[in-house]
Parts: C-alpha cells; sequence; structure tokens
C-alpha cells in the first residue's frame, strides 16, 4: 500500500491578497486530483489531498500558513504505524 499526498499549488498572484472577493474570480476544484485520489483508495492506497489554492485566499495570502498546512498534512500522513 503506498501513502500518496496530492498537492494543488496556490497561484502565484494570491500571495499577499489579504481580502479575496469571489464576485470577481471563478475557481474551480481540484477535480482531476480528487479523481485520482479517488481511484488510488479505492485500490488499497492512501490518497490524501491538500489545495493550497483553496488554502491561501482563506490564509489571507499568507503563503507560510500554506506551507505549514503541507507539513501538518504530510507529518499526520505519513506517520508510522
Amino acid at each position: 500500500m503506498a501513502a500518496v499526498m496530492l498537492v494543488q499549488p496556490w497561484n502565484f498572484h494570491d500571495e499577499g491578497v489579504a481580502e479575496f472577493d469571489p464576485a470577481h474570480e471563478w475557481r474551480n476544484g481540484p477535480y482531476n486530483i480528487l479523481l485520482l485520489a479517488t481511484i488510488l483508495n479505492r485500490n488499497g492506497h492512501q490518497a490524501m489531498v491538500v489545495d493550497l489554492a483553496r488554502d491561501i485566499v482563506s490564509a489571507k495570502g499568507n503563503a507560510d500558513a500554506c506551507l505549514a498546512r503541507v507539513n501538518a498534512g504530510v507529518k499526520l500522513h505519513h506517520s508510522p504505524e
């Protein structure tokens, strides 16, 4: 069984943007990554998705907060059993 963390990167133009107005921009979810994670999970692997495009907006443009999320995901997902 493989443990896989799939990461959707953030858009560089979202770094440092404290206020996001969704009325001016459309964002799609990482559907291709979600599909791959679903297939992996159904075949006995352990897949996790981290959507940094969403996270950077939630973190008000704070790139360090996004990197901390990736770090936490790695620690959680790949901890020894």
